[in-house]
This record gives C-alpha cells, sequence and structure tokens, in this order.
C-alpha cells in the first residue's frame, strides 16, 4: 500500500474521506454525491456519479468504519467496474513541534469491464495503489 505523512491529526483526514456528500464540492470529476441511507453510525451507503457528461457512472458504495481510523467503500452496482473497494487507513503520525500528523495508508482494487475494438467484451483485472494529496 501507498503511504503518505499529512501535517493533519488522523481525525481531521478521517473527516474529509468520510464525508461523502462533500465530494462533489472538492473532488474532479465528481458530479454528485450523497449519502443515501445510514444503517448504523459505522455502515451507512453513499452515491456517486462521476466523469464528464455525457459519459457519467453513477454507483452505491457500501461504506463501514473503525472509529476514526479506518474506513472501507465496496461498490454495489457499478456498470464500469465490476468489483470496487477502497480502503483507508488512519494513523497517527510522527511527532511534529507544528501539530499533529496523520499517516495515511490508501488502496483501492478493482475489476474493470471493459469494451476493446470490434465490440467485444473483455474483462480487466486491475489492482493499483493511488496516493491522494491533501
Amino acid at each position: 500500500s501507498e503511504e503518505r505523512v499529512l501535517g493533519y491529526s488522523p481525525g481531521d483526514v478521517f473527516s474529509v474521506v468520510a464525508d461523502i456528500n462533500s465530494y462533489k464540492k472538492f473532488l474532479p470529476w465528481c458530479l454528485d454525491s450523497k449519502v443515501i441511507k445510514s444503517v448504523s453510525p459505522d455502515k451507512f451507503y453513499g452515491r456517486l456519479v462521476v466523469g464528464f457528461p455525457p459519459l457519467t457512472e453513477a454507483y452505491t458504495s457500501e461504506v463501514t468504519t473503525a472509529g476514526n481510523y479506518y474506513l472501507r467503500s465496496l461498490c454495489q452496482d457499478g456498470k464500469l467496474f465490476k468489483h470496487l473497494l477502497a480502503e483507508w487507513h488512519f494513523d497517527e503520525g510522527p511527532d511534529n513541534p507544528l501539530g499533529q500528523t496523520c499517516n495515511l495508508k490508501f488502496h483501492v482494487s478493482f475489476l474493470k469491464l471493459g469494451i476493446k475494438l470490434g465490440k467485444k467484451l473483455s474483462i480487466k483485472v486491475c489492482q493499483k495503489d493511488l496516493m491522494i494529496d491533501m
């Protein structure tokens, strides 16, 4: 997994990642974002619309959390992705005289449906570690 130390507390970084309703305000290519169902304090469903109009993809993810230190998002109904899983780990970072730090780990894996030339349907398996600069 990719790791990055950020100059914010783990709770602050977790709050940004868990605030799905705000994704549309700051994430590129996110056209809409909202929590559609809360199951418990540590489980909810979020709906995202991403893309470049007229090409867009809407999907629902089951989001589970463990305190302010772990968040898992699993796509439930995507058409572009047969499988899409993102996991975030938020741990205390190294001591810093300027304030708290967060050791952030982010991992994503996905199974993507792709169309090749000749309009034959193919399936690509992809697994990548990505890091979002904050």
